[in-house]
C-alpha cells in the first residue's frame, strides 16, 4: 500500500499540478476558495491516498505492537483500508440525508468542500514525514507514528473554526454542535478502528 499511496500522490501532482495549488492556497487563504476548479479526479485521489494514508500508520503500530507474532499483514491493511471506506459512506449517507431534512444542504455541500480540501492538504503534505519515517530506521518509532497520526488529524481540529463561521453565521448552528460532529464522526471513528485493531475493544 505504501508503494500505491506514494505513485497516486506523485501522479495527481504531476497530472493536476494547477488544481492541487489551488486548493493549497485556498486552504491558507478562504479568499481563493472562488478560484478553484472542481476536479473530480482530484476528489477520488484525495480520498484514497487519505484513507491509505491512515492504513499505513495503523499498520505500522500494529507491528510494533504485535511483534513476534505470526499475521496476515496484507488482510489487517485490506480490513482497515475497507472499514475507513465504508465509514466514510456511510457518514456521506447521513449527511445528505440530515440536509434534506433539515434543509441545511449548502452546509453540507461546504463542509464536504472543506473535508476534500483538508485530505488533499493532508495526503501530500505528510508524504515527506511518511518517507523519513519509512526509511529511516531510527524513526521508525511508535513515537514517530503517533506523531505522524496527530499532524494528520490536525486538519479536522483546524477545520472547525471554519465550518463554525459559516454554520453560524448562516445557520445560527452553535460551535459546540461542530466540535461535537467533528469529534464524534472524524476522529472517535479513527479510535474505535485503532482500539479494535490491537483488542481493547
Amino acid at each position: 500500500m505504501f508503494g500505491v499511496y506514494i505513485l497516486l500522490i506523485t501522479w495527481m501532482i504531476f497530472m493536476d499540478r494547477k488544481k492541487v495549488n489551488q486548493y493549497f492556497s485556498a486552504f491558507i487563504e478562504e479568499r481563493f476558495i472562488g478560484q478553484i476548479e472542481k476536479s473530480i479526479r482530484v476528489t477520488i485521489v484525495a480520498n484514497i491516498t487519505y484513507y491509505l494514508l491512515f492504513t499505513l500508520i495503523f499498520v505500522q503500530l500494529y507491528r510494533f505492537q504485535k511483534s513476534g507474532t505470526h499475521t496476515n499483514y496484507y488482510f489487517i491493511s485490506l480490513s482497515i483500508f475497507t472499514t475507513l471506506v465504508l465509514w466514510d459512506l456511510v457518514k456521506k449517507i447521513g449527511q445528505f440525508i440530515t440536509g434534506w431534512i433539515f434543509g441545511v444542504e449548502l452546509l453540507v455541500q461546504h463542509y464536504e468542500f472543506y473535508n476534500l480540501l483538508n485530505r488533499l492538504v493532508i495526503s501530500i503534505s505528510i508524504l515527506p514525514v511518511i518517507l523519513l519515517v519509512h526509511y529511516q530506521p531510527y524513526l521508525n518509532h511508535p513515537v514517530s507514528l503517533y506523531f505522524l497520526l496527530c499532524l494528520s488529524i490536525l486538519p479536522s481540529i483546524l477545520k472547525i473554526k471554519r465550518i463554525s463561521k459559516l454554520s453560524f453565521n448562516q445557520f445560527s448552528i452553535p460551535i459546540y454542535h461542530n466540535i461535537l460532529y467533528i469529534c464524534t464522526l472524524e476522529i472517535l471513528p479513527l479510535i474505535v478502528v485503532w482500539k479494535t485493531l490491537i483488542g481493547k475493544i
